[in-house]
Formats: C-alpha cells, sequence, structure tokens
C-alpha cells in the first residue's frame, strides 16, 4: 500500500510541474504570473527537500559498514542526472500522460454514445457494457458513472446503482442527476428514510431543485405505502386471514389451469380487490402472472366467451384503482386492452361499456400507465368510440370525456389525432358553450344536457391548446367567441358552484389559447373589458388567469390598451398589485401588463408615481424571478420621460440595484440587457445617475453585455 501511494505521489509530482510548464508559455499574462508563483514555491520546497537530505540539517550522517572484511561491496547502480535533465524528463512524462488521457477520453466518448444508443434502445445490458468500457478509460468523468446508473437501475440493479452514484458524487459533489439516481435506487430497494433524506439534501443544496424534488418526494411516498400495504398483505396471510387466504387460492388456481369456473374465480377476485391492502397483495402474490400462465386468459382475444372478457375488466378496473404499479402492469397487457376497447363497440350491453369505460379511465390517471396505453391501445379505435359517447351525454360521456381529457395530456396522442380532436371535438365543445349563452327561459333543458360533462370538456380543450397546431387553427377561426360570452354570462353567479367552476376552467382554456398572443377584432374588445371585473374577485386564482390573458393580448392589440386606460383599467391593475404583491404567479403578469400600459401613455406612469406603487416595483429588483425582473427595466424605461419621476427615483440606488442584475450571471442575458439599457436611459436622463455608475465601476460591465446581447440581434 505504501509502494501505490508512493507511486500516487510521485505521479501527481509530474502533473503538477508539467502543468506549471504549459502554464508558463501560455499567452496568458495571468496564467503566466500565477505560473511563476507557483513554480518558485515548488522549487523552494524542492530545495529544502534537497537541503534535508545532503546532511545540512541536525540528522545523524555517520556511515555505518554493513560488510565484513571477506564481503565485496556492491558497485553504486545508480545514474547521476542534473536537475536540468530530471525537469526535462518529468516534463516529458507530464506530456505524455496528458496525450494519453486525451486520446484515452476520445476514445471512452465514442463508448459512451453507443451506451446512450443501447439506452434509448432498451438494450440496458448492452449499455452497462459501454459504459463500463468508457469508465476503464476515463474514470474520472462523472457522466459515465451517472449513465450507467440509469442503466443499472432499469436493469434493476439497484446496489450496483448506489455504488456508483457514490463515485461519481465523490468526483463532483454537485452533480445533480447523481443524487436523483442515488435517491430513486435507495427507493427501489425499499430504503425510503434514506431516499427521502438525499431529495431532501438537492433541495437544500439548491432550491431551484425543489420542484424535481418534490415530484421524487410524492413518488417515495406512494412506494412507502404500497410496501406498507404488501407487508400488510403477508402478515395476514400469514396470520390466515380467510380473505387473503382466498385471494391467494384463486390465483395460484387460476396460475395451474386447476380452476374449473374462471368466470367464478375472476369475480371472488375482484371482490376481494376492492380493499387497497388486497390490491398489494394481489401484486405481492403473482397475480397479475395469471394473464400470462392460464390458457383461457393469455389468449383472452380470441375466447368467444363475452363473460369471461367481462370478468377479465372488472378486476383490472378494481386492481388499477388508486394504485399506480398495479395500473402501470396493467397498461402493458394489450390483449386485454384490445378486449376493453371492442367492448365499447354500440353492440356491446349497456354495463359492459360501463365497466370498460370506467377501467380505461382509472388507468388514464397515472403518468407512465396513459402513456403505455397510447402504446398498447388501439387509439383510433378508442377515439372513433369515444366521440360517440360524448356526444350522447349522461353519465358515460363524462367518464368518455375524463378519459379524453387525460389522454390530451399525451402529447403522442394529440399530434397523432390533432386533426379529427380539431374537427370533431373541439367545434362541438364551443357549440355546447353557445348554447348555453342562450336566454334563461331558453337554457333549462341545454342545462340538463350538457352542463354535467361541460366542465370537463373545456379543461380536455385547455389540455389541446398546449398543441400549437390546434391553438393556431382555433384562433384564427375565432371559435373561442362563445366561451368569453359564456364566462361573462357566468360571472355574476357566485352561488352556483358548478357554473364557478367553469368560469375557473374557461379562464384556462384562454390562457392557453393565448399563450403567444394574437390580433382581437374590435368588435370583441367589450368582451375582454367585461372579463376584467375578474381582477378584483377574491378568488386569486380567478384573478391570476384574468391577469395573464391581459398581459398575452395587449402586446399584439395596440388599440385595445388604449381603450383599456381611456376605462381605468390601469387603476384596477394597481389596486391588485398592491394586494397581491407576494404572489410571484399573479405579479408577473402585472408588471408585464403596467409596462404596455406606461410606454403608451405617460399619465400611466404619474399614476403610479402618485398610488406610491413605483416603491413596490423596486422592492422586487431583489427577486430571483427572471420574468418579474426582466419586465421592471420595461416600467422603468418610461419613467426617464417624467422629471418629478427621475428626480423621485435619484434618493433610491436604482443604479446600483439595476447594476448587480447586470453583474448576475444566474440571470438570462437578455434580463441583464434590459436592466443595462435602464441604466443607459437613466444616465441620459440626468448626470446624477450617470455619477453613481462611475462610482460603481460599472462601465466596463455594461459595454460588455450590450455588445454581447446587441451582436445576437
Amino acid at each position: 500500500m505504501s509502494g501505490d501511494k508512493d507511486l500516487d505521489s510521485f505521479l501527481k509530482k509530474i502533473d503538477d510541474v508539467g502543468s506549471l510548464i504549459r502554464d508558463m508559455n501560455t499567452g496568458s499574462e495571468e496564467k503566466r504570473s500565477k505560473a511563476m508563483e507557483k513554480a518558485d514555491e515548488f522549487l523552494t520546497e524542492y530545495r529544502q527537500q534537497q537541503h534535508s537530505s545532503d546532511g545540512s540539517s541536525a540528522v545523524n550522517r555517520s556511515v555505518i559498514n554493513k560488510y565484513t572484511d571477506d564481503e565485496q561491496k556492491p558497485t553504486s547502480q545508480r545514474n547521476e542526472i542534473s536537475q536540468e535533465a530530471f525537469m526535462a524528463s518529468v516534463e516529458r512524462d507530464a506530456t505524455e500522460r496528458t496525450e494519453r488521457r486525451q486520446k484515452n477520453l476520445v476514445t471512452s466518448t465514442s463508448y459512451k454514445e453507443k451506451g446512450n444508443s443501447a439506452f434509448k434502445s432498451g438494450h440496458f445490458t448492452e449499455a452497462i457494457e459501454w459504459y463500463s468500457k468508457a469508465i476503464s478509460l476515463s474514470p474520472d468523468q462523472v457522466t459515465y458513472y451517472s449513465n450507467r446508473t440509469q442503466a443499472y437501475i432499469k436493469a434493476n440493479h439497484y446496489e450496483k446503482a448506489l455504488d456508483d452514484c457514490d463515485i461519481g458524487l465523490r468526483l463532483d459533489e454537485t452533480f445533480v442527476k447523481l443524487y436523483v439516481h442515488k435517491g430513486r435506487s435507495l427507493m427501489y430497494l425499499n430504503r425510503f428514510q434514506e431516499a427521502i433524506e438525499t431529495f431532501q439534501f438537492l433541495i437544500k443544496m439548491d432550491k431551484k431543485h425543489k420542484k424535481l424534488a418534490d415530484e421524487y418526494l410524492e413518488e417515495v411516498e406512494k412506494r412507502r405505502l404500497d410496501h406498507q400495504n404488501e407487508e400488510k398483505a403477508n402478515n395476514l396471510l400469514t396470520e390466515g386471514d380467510d380473505g387473503m387466504r382466498q385471494m391467494k387460492d384463486e390465483i395460484d388456481k387460476l396460475r395451474k389451469g386447476s380452476c374449473k369456473d374462471i368466470t367464478k374465480s375472476l369475480t371472488v377476485l375482484a371482490k376481494c380487490c376492492r380493499d387497497e391492502t388486497f390490491r398489494s397483495g394481489f401484486r405481492q402474490f403473482q397475480g397479475f402472472k395469471i394473464f400470462k400462465e392460464n390458457n383461457t386468459l393469455k389468449r383472452i382475444e380470441e375466447s368467444d366467451d363475452v363473460s369471461i372478457k367481462n370478468k377479465c375488466i372488472c378486476l383490472l378496473s378494481q386492481l388499477v384503482l388508486d394504485d399506480e404499479q398495479n395500473s402501470k402492469m396493467a397498461g402493458e397487457m394489450r390483449g386485454a386492452l384490445y378486449v376493453t376497447v371492442e367492448m365499447l363497440d354500440e353492440q356491446s350491453p349497456i354495463e359492459h361499456k360501463v365497466d370498460a369505460l370506467q377501467f380505461l379511465n382509472r388507468l388514464s390517471v397515472h403518468k407512465q400507465s396513459v402513456a403505455l396505453m397510447n402504446q398498447n391501445c388501439p387509439m383510433e379505435r378508442l377515439l372513433n368510440l369515444l366521440l360517440p359517447l360524448i356526444g350522447q351525454g349522461g353519465e358515460m360521456a363524462i367518464v368518455a370525456i375524463g378519459l379524453l381529457n387525460n389522454l390530451a395530456l399525451v402529447k403522442e396522442f394529440v399530434i397523432k389525432f390533432k386533426d379529427k380532436l380539431s374537427e370533431n371535438f373541439v367545434p362541438g365543445i364551443f357549440k355546447m358553450m353557445e348554447l348555453l349563452c342562450l336566454p334563461f327561459e331558453s337554457q333549462q333543458q341545454v342545462s340538463l344536457n350538457f352542463l354535467s360533462v361541460m366542465n370537463t370538456s373545456i379543461t380536455t380543450v385547455s389540455n389541446l391548446f398546449l398543441t400549437p397546431a390546434i391553438r393556431n387553427r382555433f384562433k384564427s377561426e375565432q371559435l373561442w367567441r362563445p366561451s368569453i360570452s359564456l364566462m361573462t354570462k357566468y360571472i355574476s353567479e357566485k352561488d352556483d358552484v358548478t357554473k364557478q367552476k367553469i368560469v375557473d376552467t374557461t379562464l384556462g382554456m384562454f390562457v392557453n389559447l393565448s399563450i403567444n398572443g394574437f390580433h382581437l377584432p374590435k368588435n370583441d374588445y367589450q368582451l375582454f373589458l367585461d372579463l376584467s371585473q375578474l381582477l378584483l374577485s377574491s378568488d386569486v386564482m380567478k384573478c391570476e388567469r384574468c391577469m395573464c390573458i391581459w398581459s398575452y393580448l395587449m402586446k399584439d392589440n395596440t388599440d385595445l390598451v388604449k381603450i383599456a386606460i381611456e376605462k381605468k383599467l390601469p387603476n384596477h391593475i394597481i389596486k391588485v398589485f398592491k394586494k397581491h404583491k407576494g404572489r410571484e404567479e399573479i405579479v408577473k403578469h402585472i408588471i408585464r401588463c403596467l409596462a404596455i400600459f406606461a410606454n403608451q401613455n405617460n399619465n400611466v406612469s404619474l399614476l403610479l408615481h402618485s398610488e406610491k406603487a413605483i416603491p413596490l416595483l423596486l422592492d422586487l429588483l431583489t427577486s430571483k424571478n427572471s420574468t418579474i425582473v426582466g419586465n421592471i427595466p420595461q416600467c422603468l424605461n418610461s419613467f426617464t420621460k417624467i422629471n418629478t419621476i427621475v428626480e423621485y427615483l435619484a434618493d433610491y440606488d436604482l443604479v446600483g440595484c439595476l447594476l448587480n442584475i447586470v453583474r448576475d450571471e444566474t440571470f438570462p442575458k437578455q434580463v441583464r440587457y434590459n436592466c443595462a439599457v435602464t441604466i443607459g436611459k437613466f444616465g441620459t436622463a440626468d448626470h446624477r445617475y450617470l455619477e453613481r455608475l462611475r462610482e460603481l465601476h460599472g462601465m466596463e460591465i455594461l459595454h460588455q453585455i450590450m455588445k454581447e446581447v446587441g451582436a445576437n440581434k
């Protein structure tokens, strides 16, 4: 071991010397200067060591003759070399090692890429082999360990994944992905408390990872509860619980093929699995294998026995209820999913349709299982059967629209069926809205038929509008008008909970529709002005969504901005600003609107001043929200046209606050550029701001950021 340490120490010195020589020959004056200082330190230490070894120190150097007169003293094998020759040799060794390391890195990178390709293809064992080859050549590359960890997790080798996490984090303790992989590995090993501590440490390390860590913490909690239920199931079985024993016996009989009445066994299992512990027990006792090992169930598609098909669907529907792991396993059962979709055919008995629809709806709740559905279901057939069910109204329509809403969250589904959804589904929802806008005496029957499904239908349309192709179509065709009319109609009916939910979901839909803004016809302006009454709502979500819609639409509708100013909308928005100044999700839209208003009309800037709202703006310059900080300069720019405000702000260290943001590289360059422009405008408006900039030595960084961003424009 001591020999290995000596070798490592020697090789490190070689690298240090080689590095010093390279830095002393670099073109950078700063690097050369630092290298010279380090070289002096290195040589001083070297001379002291030489001084210590040549007898100058107080060490006993007495020579003891170890050989008798009859023995021959061996001749010295040491070849004396000069210090210059030694240093040259060291440099050559360091150079060779660097070249070898670079060559290895090129080869190992190619191995890593092959590993990535294998991983994407689902060949995890092959991916592990390639990553291992990469690591053997370049063991100091943290990404190689991270990639191999992912492959180990996919291959269920959780202990090995943990080992790689530990090695990788010793190389780079800030590598976020490794904390995620470590937490997941611990979770799969049922070491839940350690997993929780890992994700909590990730949040502590940097709060910007909180959302990611919280998602995994939620998954850990679900896994922990599943594990507890599995242990409960085992304990009940051990204690001789009749229900658990019966379920285990039925599973065993079906797997062995010794079951005389399959329909009865499936009914018994479905009844048992109404309890979450029994659902976990079914999985724990290998219950899903009945669909692979029983000769009838594994060929369920080919069966002519409709009763067995229906009982299979009923059992699966119970198994996936609020159980993510069971849902994932059911989502992989292609045969059962095909049978379920066929049960929705109009020729099927109504009770079979209800059972099939309920199973698919429950399965679509979880992110992983709905993605598997999209892969393993005959989706075109399913959509063709769902749309007529939705059109019929009633209880089945509610479940059908819920299923479609969950499917609309799957990007691949929306892309594949965007034309069908745009032609057959979305226009129908807007037509329903139009009917609901009819006069009161005409609405009684319409409401009974449609109100029960409207809320979920609008949510589905909202999800579809996240896809640009669908969103842009309905902007241009202006089919959204009934939605605004319906909102303004229902706003006043505050005591009707169902109608208020429709207002909420319609606002959400319109937020998604207006994400990138669009031009409004002038005859629709009043609709949006009527909508602005929601800004003063006590319901925070309504206020936020309304504010969001205004911020998206104003940039493309200058005439609407002018009319809004005339209608005193900025006054309302300032009140909202004061009320919700601590809510960043609302404030970011408020700032954008105020900036547009203030640059359109100087009176809005004066209003902000008279209403004492400017200090609120300045306080927000300490925010870490780049949307807020990036838009505040747009507001401040309008103030440079008004001498009273320029004079007023001279008492604040505005330049210092803005310069801090310009220097803060954690903000996007565009945000820093906006702040730099504002400093320039105030410097032009009043010499005191320019003098403050010089005091803070900010000219250079200002020119730098202006040059960097300006070059990209």
